[in-house]
């Protein structure tokens, strides 16, 4: 039997678990505002869907794996991990855009 905060960690890796995936496919570059909305929405679940999500895309491409998409996806991995083990003052602070917000 699992314990609550065992199931919230479980539920939070199914129900994002495609995020990383979006963000390699989204046009533009990873900001420091994406990995902190990244993390906000995921906490410390978002370290096991970063690594979940490189195992995800080799299962479902195998040897057809376009080369462009897994270098992608290894540098927004990278840089989440980075973010959260070298900089997670940074991941939880992100500064507000408008002064006054709270």
């Amino acid at each position: 039997m699992l314990s609550k905060p065992e199931i919230d960690h479980l539920t939070t890796i199914v129900r994002h678990h495609m995020r990383p995936l979006w963000l390699v496919q989204s046009k533009e570059p990873l900001s420091r505002r994406a990995i902190y909305r990244f993390y906000r929405d995921t906490g410390p679940a978002g370290v096991d869907i970063a690594l979940i999500s490189l195992a995800d895309t080799l299962a479902t491409y195998g040897p057809t794996l376009p080369q462009e998409l897994w270098v992608n996806q290894l540098e927004v991995v990278r840089a989440l991990l980075q973010a959260w083990w070298e900089h997670p003052r940074k991941v939880y602070h992100l500064r507000h855009l408008l002064p006054g917000m709270t």
